[in-house]
């Protein structure tokens, strides 16, 4: 998330005297500074902050004198310099704070977009901007504001604008958790392209071009029909390391990403339109006696594919060994504002299991938080199916000896909650199974299977 604060600051003001037979004083007025710091996870400011923004803004800014309104600053544009923002740089004269208003209002926003794609509306102030049919790219290159309003007592004080990035970022990572295996990725699948190939490739609802409308709150809503495309093609660094016999990293800390050093491709905001997202890939383990290959399908549910502007998201998979025969992988959506989820997919059965769990940091942690709500899905499951949690202490346990590990007795059914979910409150810290005994669809007689999910659950 990148957060652009941008500051208008002014000295103090104080109003014409008159003393006795003194000659009167002059008003003396105060001008309008420009400035900025950036708050984002790494606390840029100064030079990195105007990197951010291009090392450029425009200022929108009205006064209100006697319920008048007249504009002082009309698209003005703020630069930076030598260290500084800076109007009066860029050909502007300098304006003063009036003593006689009852109040300020400013917006602002930064197009860094060769041929700019944002448009003010016709009350900024109240209406926000409109952001041109564009993609991803242009996009990133615009960051929103909230309007302010500012009072008389605020006068003296900064003005502040908290910019956000108007885009959103996706990456995708891999890594192995079968001990004695090493596991090289060879090939995605696009939908129309079964032979494979080297970039990732997620398969769902996404924006090619798309328009907005961005309220004075700075809330980005999609403007008109978007030009939507079933593929979104990312990098080839999985399949390009393993390559080079550089097999994907074992844990979730050295994952082994769509891009180079983990880096994020910039998409559009899709928000409520987004569907559900599939995966398709082939990958080999392989061991000193033993290559094994496997090609699977993976499905995150739309719930976690809903992206928004200025989050950055994170889509890991985990693959692993249930005895050498079922595959499964867990996908974890990660962003600066920590909504993650972990969705597991066995090669030899179809049920996919998701599990989200608000403010968890997995990727640093190791797991989920105890005493925060974990909600589960349960997808591909057909009609007749149970959920069951079940808790342990014991490290060994995996989604193939979780059956001899808890006993009978000690499952739990679980019911829906909100949206469908199973909602699970980890008292304590250590492994909670989810198991799903589900009818295997159009079976005669009627064959029942167990799918499960290890979560593992930190302090």
């Amino acid at each position: 998330m990148f957060v652009a604060l941008a500051a208008v600051a002014a000295a103090s003001c104080s109003k014409a005297e008159y003393l006795g037979q003194q000659p009167q004083k002059v008003e003396k007025q105060s001008p309008i500074e420009i400035g900025t710091s950036v708050g984002v996870p790494t606390k840029a400011e100064g030079a990195a902050a105007a990197t951010l923004l291009n090392n450029k803004f425009v200022v929108y800014g009205q006064k209100t004198v006697n319920g008048t309104v007249s504009e002082v600053f009309d698209a003005v544009p703020v630069s930076y310099a030598n260290g500084e923002w800076s109007y009066v740089t860029t050909g502007q004269a300098l304006r003063y704070w009036d003593s006689n208003a009852s109040k300020y209002d400013f917006a602002a926003c930064s197009d860094a977009n060769t041929t700019p794609v944002v448009t003010a509306a016709t009350d900024v102030y109240a209406d926000g901007f409109k952001i041109a049919k564009t993609n991803a790219e242009g996009l990133a290159k615009v960051y929103v504001t909230p309007s302010i309003t500012v009072g008389t007592s605020g006068f003296t004080s900064p003005i502040t604008f908290s910019f956000s990035n108007a885009a959103a970022k996706v990456r995708v990572g891999f890594y192995n958790a079968i001990p004695g295996y090493e596991v090289n990725v060879d090939k995605f699948y696009a939908t129309d392209d079964e032979e494979g190939g080297e970039n990732t490739i997620l398969k769902g609802t996404f924006f090619e071009n798309a328009a907005y409308t961005v309220n004075k709150s700075a809330v980005l809503k999609t403007d008109g029909d978007p030009d939507t495309m079933p593929d979104l093609v990312l990098g080839n660094k999985i399949v390009q390391c393993t390559n080079a016999n550089q097999y994907i990293g074992k844990d979730i800390k050295h994952a082994s990403y769509d891009k180079e050093d983990g880096a994020y491709t910039n998409v559009l905001p899709v928000m409520t339109d987004g569907k559900d997202i599939t995966l398709r890939v082939s990958y080999r383990m392989i061991s000193g006696h033993d290559i094994i290959s496997r090609t699977c399908d993976v499905k995150v549910p739309a719930t976690y594919a809903q992206w928004d502007p200025n989050y950055a998201y994170t889509y890991l998979f985990r693959i692993t060994d249930n005895d050498l025969h079922p595959i499964t992988f867990s996908a974890v959506v990660s962003d600066p504002k920590n909504y993650e989820t972990i969705t597991t997919i066995d090669g030899d059965n179809p049920v996919n299991i998701t599990a989200q769990q608000n403010g968890s940091d997995v990727t640093v942690d190791g797991g989920f938080k105890k005493g925060v709500d974990i909600y589960v899905s349960v997808e591909n499951a057909g009609t007749a199916f149970d959920v069951y949690s079940g808790f342990t202490t014991d490290d060994t346990i995996n989604g193939s000896n979780a059956a001899s590990k808890i006993s009978e007795s000690e499952w739990t059914v679980r019911t829906k909650t909100t949206n469908g979910r199973y909602l699970i409150n980890p008292a304590e810290a250590g492994y909670y199974v989810i198991r799903v005994k589900y009818v295997v669809p159009g079976s005669s007689p009627a064959t029942t299977h167990n799918a499960y999910m290890v979560l593992k659950v930190v302090e």
